[in-house]
């Protein structure tokens, strides 16, 4: 028989999932960093908090939703870093303050 309140947990976490996964995409797409490098890095460890407490409850939601929002949360920080080093952002910031 089905569990309504694990399908539930499941649908949530996918969608939750979605929802990362299209600002990373969107991120990508424009060359630009929509995420805060302090916030991704402190969200990090917190995720990786809540994995170890998920585990140790026993819940398989939450912990396939922490692992996979954690994987694309580190692909927006491996891809913020990437444009810091290209320069992109800093160009940016250089010509809003030219412009003010």
């Amino acid at each position: 028989m089905f569990d309504i309140f694990l399908i539930s947990g499941l649908v949530g976490a996918i969608l939750i999932i979605c929802a990362w996964a299209f600002e990373a995409f969107e991120s990508v797409e424009r060359h630009k960093s929509l995420i805060d490098l302090k916030f991704a890095v402190l969200y990090l460890v917190a995720m990786s908090l809540l994995i170890v407490h998920s585990v140790s409850i026993n819940d398989i939601v939450f912990v396939f939703l922490n692992s996979t929002v954690m994987v694309v949360i580190s692909f927006e920080v491996l891809y913020t870093l990437h444009l810091h080093k290209k320069g992109v952002l800093r160009k940016r910031r250089l010509k809003r303050r030219r412009g003010k």
